[in-house]
């Protein structure tokens, strides 16, 4: 019994050893860049994990809200000074951080086009009196996990199943850009994933669109997609995407696979899933219709983009497609604010 007890404080131990890695990879939580110090005078506790490039977010945070004028702040150098970049939070916006106490989680997202490789270090930092209370430094060579495009598209030879690239956004998410499917002429069909060599009813199961199903009530396709439009996939826990095969739309009504993709070289680092977050600009934003999201697909027929400096449309327009305060002006492409998705092996002209 007692060298059972010691074998197993052994291998926690060891667990917790390779857990506190720099530059570890947690599937669940990101890439492992480092730990808060803890200064008595702010109680501040906190692991820091890259999501991906433009990212981060703090397990079991604490601070007790005392300081003041402190924000999260990310800085190109070793620590915090005044030309670093503030970056809001979920909880606080972009007013100063109020007290956490062991938060499950603090999700950080960079704001405007800033990315994690331009920075060196990230802190808890009071920009009336210049103090840093704590500062994890970014690893030179931090691996960050990036979202991935699968090799191969959609394609079926019934109800013009196809699309355009499908990217692997976190472990959780697919994204499919120019969807097409005749769901007005089909029996039914749904987004099917599962494991095997096969697509097969019983290897698998249907997975909700978002914005239009949720995981309790997923319904059949049955309008037309003609490709303008982008679909997101949520994917159940125990069906992440290092645990299928393959994605399908399927007929449930007679079993027919209409056409699928097969999942397959994933990287062992694609960004983790984090959950929905709650913002304090999201609760004003989600009373606001704003404009439609373009996703521009350049293809042998979309070969031209034009790029025009514009307003940036208010709170309906860039504000709300980025959750982030716009800059003066803005770019849109071919007269969208979008984004452009390009495929190699082919010519484009920018204007």
């Amino acid at each position: 019994m007692i060298y059972h007890i010691l074998f197993t404080l052994l291998i926690q131990g060891l667990f917790a050893q390779l857990n506190t890695t720099i530059n570890s990879y947690d599937p669940n939580l990101g890439v492992f860049i480092g730990e808060f110090p803890n200064p008595s005078d702010a109680s501040v506790k906190g692991r820091v994990y890259v999501i991906n490039e433009t990212a981060l977010q703090i397990v079991n945070f604490s601070y007790n809200g005392k300081a003041p004028d402190l924000y999260f702040w990310l800085d190109r150098g070793l620590n915090p000074t005044k030309d670093g970049l503030k970056i809001p939070s979920f909880e606080f916006g972009i007013t100063p951080l109020g007290a956490y106490e062991n938060a499950e989680r603090v999700v950080l997202l960079l704001p405007g086009l800033h990315k994690l490789n331009g920075f060196r270090s990230i802190s808890l930092f009071c920009l009336r009196y210049e103090h840093n209370f704590g500062t994890v430094v970014i690893p030179e060579g931090v691996i960050i996990p990036k979202p991935q495009f699968l090799t191969s598209e959609l394609h079926g030879s019934r109800y013009n199943v196809g699309s355009g690239p499908i990217l692997i956004v976190d472990r959780r998410t697919i994204k499919v850009f120019g969807f097409t499917f005749e769901g007005d002429k089909a029996p039914d069909g749904y987004f099917f994933v599962g494991r095997g060599p096969n697509v097969a009813h019983d290897a698998g199961i249907k997975i909700p669109i978002r914005g239009r199903d949720t995981p309790e009530l997923i319904t059949a396709m049955n309008e037309r997609y003609r490709g303008g439009q982008d679909i997101t996939l949520d994917l159940p826990a125990e069906y992440d995407i290092n645990h299928i095969d393959w994605l399908s739309v399927y007929c449930y009504k007679f079993r027919v696979d209409f056409g699928h993709v097969a999942v397959t070289n994933v990287s062992l680092r694609i960004p983790p899933y984090v959950p929905p977050q709650k913002s304090v600009n999201n609760v004003e934003l989600s009373a606001i219709h704003g404009w439609r999201v373009n996703s521009l697909l350049g293809t042998e027929s979309r070969r031209n983009f034009t790029f025009q400096l514009g307003p940036p449309g208010g709170k309906r327009g860039y504000q709300h497609m980025a959750r982030a305060r716009p800059p003066k002006y803005v770019w849109y492409v071919n007269g969208y604010l979008a984004d452009i998705y390009l495929k190699r092996g082919v010519t484009y002209k920018f204007m």
